[in-house]
Parts: C-alpha cells; sequence; structure tokens
C-alpha cells in the first residue's frame, strides 16, 4: 500500500497538482491536492486475461498534514478505460493514521477500499489493518571468554 504513494509523489509519475482546499479527517485539519497522471506516465496497466491490455491514466488526491507533511489519505480513479477491457471504472482509497508500535510512532495504512465497476457487476473490497505488533529478538556474541581457556578438546 505504499506503492500509490510512490507512482504517484515519485518524479517519474510527472504528476500534475492542483490545491483543493482544506478538509478534515478523523477529526484531523489537512491540506488537500488533487492529481492527475496521464497515460505517457502511468503505471496503470488493466488487462482482460490475454485478450486485451492497456495502460491508464489516472487521477486522485493527496490529504496531508501541514505539520508534519504526513500523508493521511490518497485516492486514484482510472479513467479513458477503452471498453474492450469491460471496466467502467477502477478506485482505490487507502487511509493512513498515526499508529504505536512498541516505544515509537508511525504513520502507517488503517484501511483501503478497492471498487471495480465492470459492465455487469460491481465488486467493493474494504480492507481494514489492525493490532500492528513489535518483534523482537536479542543475541549476543562474544569472542574469548571471561574466564581461563577451556581445556582443548581430547583426541
Amino acid at each position: 500500500f505504499g506503492i500509490l504513494l510512490n507512482t504517484v509523489l515519485g518524479p517519474e509519475s510527472h504528476a500534475v497538482f492542483t490545491w483543493r482546499g482544506w478538509e478534515t479527517l478523523r477529526g484531523k485539519r489537512l491540506a488537500v491536492f488533487d492529481f492527475s497522471v496521464d497515460k505517457q506516465h502511468s503505471t496503470l496497466t488493466l488487462r482482460l486475461s490475454d485478450l486485451a491490455k492497456a495502460v491508464i491514466p489516472y487521477s486522485g488526491a493527496v490529504y496531508g498534514d501541514p505539520e508534519s507533511g504526513a500523508v493521511w489519505r490518497i485516492s486514484d480513479v482510472a479513467s479513458d478505460i477503452p471498453a474492450v477491457l469491460s471496466t467502467r471504472e477502477i478506485s482505490t482509497t487507502i487511509d493512513y493514521e498515526e499508529t504505536q508500535i512498541g516505544d515509537k510512532k508511525f504513520i502507517l495504512p488503517v484501511g483501503a477500499t478497492v471498487s471495480l465497476l465492470l459492465d455487469n457487476k460491481r465488486i467493493r473490497n474494504e480492507i481494514a489493518f489492525e493490532n500492528y505488533r513489535k518483534f523482537e529478538t536479542g543475541s549476543v556474541i562474544r569472542f574469548g571468554t571471561d574466564t581461563e581457556d577451556p581445556e582443548p578438546p581430547k583426541q
């Protein structure tokens, strides 16, 4: 779920950003920028089996915290999808929040929604990310000994 951030905010996307305004999301005042990525720079490829394939332009919005610079939401919608792909629309929204793991806080995904509108049906996939945990282990490597040399091995 970092790939969308990377493809939109990375220099290869040549995304065009415009100021939308301020919005409040989950109690936080955020700066919202709309963006668009043209077909020439898009990394979004849709396929219909081996029958059809197309690179699709897309647009969306980025919601950022003006104090920290952290992204709290990113969304995109594919546009100009060729009819041969039997897909009218595909969109993604990813929400991020400050999440405590161990003794540190991280901005991590907390939810995502992917919607797909086909010629004959609508599909919606909602994902919740929760129960982040810190896993750690420790080990010590010692060279030499603190006491006398051990006895050499017996032959």
